[in-house]
């Protein structure tokens, strides 16, 4: 009868789209990238954790410290204060990325420190119009680990003051 047809429609159209669903995690699983940060031992070249505890150490707690890998970063350095700058998940930082104001947002945000790839200090420096020179001080590549094969940098913000 149709109520037949309907209920075994629907199961036909479950068991294809999560037959789908299978194939394509399975796809992702098996892409050499997201193999390795499931099943890698090398924290030396896999490090967010590493970044985390090196920021740890390395600031005095409450340090306002800025970073597009934010959650990493704040998920392991748990004493300092740590501000996304990549805009995802705080619309003040979106707000200044759009008005390319980023450098005057992380002034007024207090961040003394940024750490990052060399893509995420570019990614500021083209979201600032009224970036100048200094206003970043590369205190060097932070030793010891990567992630992703990139190495991490250390910028000290210059708050004008």
């Amino acid at each position: 009868d149709a109520y037949d047809r309907r209920l075994r429609s629907a199961s036909v159209r479950a068991a294809f789209f999560g037959g789908l669903a299978l194939v394509l995690v399975a796809g992702n699983l098996a892409a050499p990238e997201l193999r390795a940060l499931y099943a890698s031992t090398d924290t030396t070249s896999r490090g967010y954790m590493n970044l985390g505890l090196w920021a740890k150490g390395r600031f005095e707690p409450g340090t306002v410290v800025g970073s597009s890998q934010s959650g990493a970063l704040g998920y392991f350095a748990d004493s300092l204060t740590v501000i996304n700058l990549d805009g995802v998940v705080n619309s003040d930082c979106y707000r200044s990325l759009i008005e390319r104001r980023n450098i005057e947002y992380i002034r007024e945000a207090k961040v003394a420190y940024v750490v990052g790839w060399g893509s995420n200090i570019d990614f500021i420096v083209r979201h600032s119009a009224n970036i100048r020179r200094d206003d970043l001080i590369l205190e060097g590549k932070i030793p010891g680990f990567t992630s992703w094969g990139k190495e991490w940098y250390l910028i000290k913000i210059n708050d004008r003051r």
